[in-house]
């Protein structure tokens, strides 16, 4: 019930953006956590939660902790593709979040470590990661990389819609490309928006 309670506080967040609802999600699923921490449901929903609320508030700490749950539940069972997948997102997110910082080989070393749980995540048959894989290489600057897994992305109906696609931070100056603008041009009109 408490797992249930923090899950549906996460989900709000998400649709609110306010902190205090991913605070509350965290707070309610570590109790769940701390009371059993084999309960599986419980370590990966909090690692969810928390990289929900380091991504509202900016803070590195959270995502820390997150990882550190991911490693837990892919220890448990190494086939749990959802799992694979969060734990790139955190690193490929904290990755960003330290960008502006004058260390770039640890942000390479976060980038590089974000692939392989991606690329983990995918191999498991995670569409999802499909996509995000394509975010990674785009803000690499690997840009045939990039269109690569959007095609994968949407042979598997995976695909945002194209203006989510143009309003990702992360693949901003890839949309510029000629490149992703021919990928835009092999959809069908429909799908693609005017001036592509």
């Amino acid at each position: 019930m408490v797992i249930n309670y923090g899950c549906a506080l996460d989900s709000l967040g998400e649709f609110s953006g306010e902190e205090e609802h991913y605070e509350l999600a965290v707070q309610m699923l570590t109790q769940v956590f701390i009371a059993d921490p084999s309960h599986y449901d419980a370590c990966y929903n909090l690692g969810v939660a928390l990289t929900h609320l380091g991504e509202a508030v900016y803070e590195l700490e959270y995502y820390n902790k997150a990882i550190e749950l991911f490693s837990m539940v892919t220890g448990r069972d190494s086939e749990d593709d959802m799992a694979w997948n969060e734990w790139g997102m955190a690193l490929l997110t904290m990755s960003d979040l330290m960008e502006d910082q004058t260390n770039k080989s640890a942000v390479e070393t976060l980038r590089d470590s974000a692939k392989r749980k991606l690329l983990k995540a995918a191999s498991l048959g995670n569409i999802a990661s499909f996509y995000n894989l394509a975010t990674l290489y785009a803000i690499s600057g690997e840009y045939e990389l990039a269109v690569r897994y959007l095609e994968r992305s949407a042979e598997h109906g995976a695909l945002p819609p194209v203006d989510e696609m143009l309003s990702d931070e992360w693949l901003e100056k890839f949309c510029s490309t000629e490149i992703f603008k021919e990928f835009l041009r092999s959809f069908p009109e429909d799908i693609t928006q005017d001036g592509f």
